[in-house]
Order: structure tokens, then C-alpha cells, then sequence
């Protein structure tokens, strides 16, 4: 063999070698590799819940609400997807869906794998801190209307809002219930209820109840840029009441 030609061939094998492991998109579906499109802005699509055998007996008792699959569609932005540290933050929209209609949504990416988590915007702050009702324990006797008036018990959390009442006495001069009129905030433990009445009225008793407690829906969603550019993503319940616990949303980006 020529010098030359020899010399050519360790060219060809150099090139080769150092082109290895580089590239600027995902070779394998969820495998390492590059995203082929940029994460920020808005993608577009659907979502559908598994059916297997599995996911029906799992998901509810009551089976035949998943024969009839209720799909919807699905809408993420993305508005921040940082080069350095490789994280996401955005909201997701999911119509149709049993959890929540709308949630926000934070992650990571490495390679061509997309991990978010998102939670329901919607989840009433300060669930399960508020007075919901004060049930009348004892009515006592004597009561006027315009006479009596109700006190509870400031919250126990700083930066609470202490909740209002007034009662309604009955024409046999009892306290027959409560009208809440502000149902406060930063409650940890119902507060007490004083019944107060300038006129003579004595011995009732009013017990206070919290609201219940809301656990806000929250999914997880692991997926992957597949080389056309789509984001690919399975999703599970991790907390929250919903019926589609498990299924999958694939995403097109338009914006």
C-alpha cells in the first residue's frame, strides 16, 4: 500500500471517530441527546387515560366509567427552560380532565428527557384553616335578637384572619343557629365560640367546625422529545381525587 493512500484512510477513521457522541438531536426515543426544539413557549395537543385491566380496577370501583375513555385536550407553556441549570417552569391546561383544569408546572430536563411536575392553581388557599359552621351545642334561655352577639377565638397561625359571627335567636328566646359572616383564616384548631348578651340571655353554646381540608391535584409526568420535535409524556395521579390516575399527553410546539 501507497504512503498516500495509507495516510487517507487515517483521515477517514479520525473524522469518524470525532463525530461519535456529538450531534444536536436525540437518536433513541427518552434516550440521552440533545432537544431538537427549543422548550420556551406554547405547545399544543392531547391527553388520554391507560385502559388496561390494570388502570380500570385501579383507577375506580366503578369500571364502566372507563370503557368510555373521556380524552381531552392539552395546552403547556413553558416559559422559562434554563440552558444551565436545566430547569422548567410553566403551566399546564388539561380540559376534560378530573383533577384540575389548569396547573403549574416546574421540572428538569437532561438529554432529550422532560420530567415535570405540575399542581392545581385552582386548590382554595387556606383550605382546612377556615370556620366553615358553629352547630348550636346548647341554646340556652332568655336570648333578644338585637341584644346578642357572638365572639370567636383569634387564629393561631401568624398573619390569620380572625372569623366573624352573628347568632339568630328563635322566638321562644333560644339560639337556634349561627350565620358565619366571615369565615377567617389561619385556623389550626376550630376557635372558641362566646355568646355574649347584654339583655339577660344565658347558658347557650356554640361549637365551631373548620372547613375540610383540599389536597390539591398534582401530577407527575416523565417523557421525552422524540426526534420530530413532539414532547412525549406519561403522566401519573400523585395526589388529589381523579378518576384518569395514569395515562399519556403528547405535544406539538405552535409558538
Amino acid at each position: 500500500m501507497r504512503l498516500s493512500q495509507f495516510l487517507v484512510i487515517l483521515g477517514v477513521l479520525a473524522l469518524a471517530g470525532c463525530d461519535s457522541g456529538g450531534g444536536t438531536s436525540s437518536g433513541t426515543s427518552g434516550g440521552p441527546g440533545h432537544l431538537t426544539t427549543p422548550l420556551e413557549g406554547w405547545w399544543h395537543g392531547s391527553w388520554s387515560r391507560n385502559t388496561t385491566l390494570t388502570d380500570i380496577l385501579v383507577d375506580t370501583s366503578d369500571a364502566t366509567t372507563h370503557l368510555d375513555p373521556q380524552d381531552g385536550v392539552a395546552r403547556l407553556q413553558i416559559t422559562s427552560a434554563s440552558g444551565s441549570s436545566q430547569t422548567i417552569s410553566g403551566s399546564l391546561l388539561m380540559s376534560g380532565f378530573e383533577c384540575f383544569s389548569d396547573g403549574t408546572a416546574s421540572g428538569s430536563w437532561s438529554g432529550s428527557n422532560v420530567g415535570l411536575t405540575v399542581t392545581d392553581s385552582g386548590t382554595p388557599a387556606g383550605a382546612g384553616t377556615r370556620v366553615a359552621s358553629i352547630t348550636v351545642t346548647n341554646a340556652g334561655t332568655g336570648y333578644t335578637q338585637n341584644t346578642t352577639t357572638v365572639t370567636l377565638s383569634a387564629p393561631d397561625s401568624i398573619g390569620g384572619v380572625q372569623a366573624t359571627a352573628t347568632a339568630t335567636v328563635a322566638a321562644d328566646d333560644t339560639i337556634s343557629g349561627f350565620v358565619i359572616t366571615n369565615s377567617g383564616s389561619g385556623y389550626n384548631l376550630a376557635p372558641s365560640v362566646t355568646i355574649a348578651d347584654s339583655g339577660g340571655g344565658q347558658g347557650a353554646v356554640g361549637t365551631a367546625v373548620l372547613d375540610e381540608a383540599v389536597t390539591a391535584g398534582q401530577l407527575s409526568l416523565s417523557g421525552y422529545q422524540s426526534s420530530s420535535g413532539q414532547l412525549i409524556f406519561s403522566y401519573s395521579v400523585t395526589s388529589g381525587d381523579c378518576e384518569a390516575k395514569r395515562g399519556t399527553v403528547t405535544l406539538t410546539k405552535s409558538g
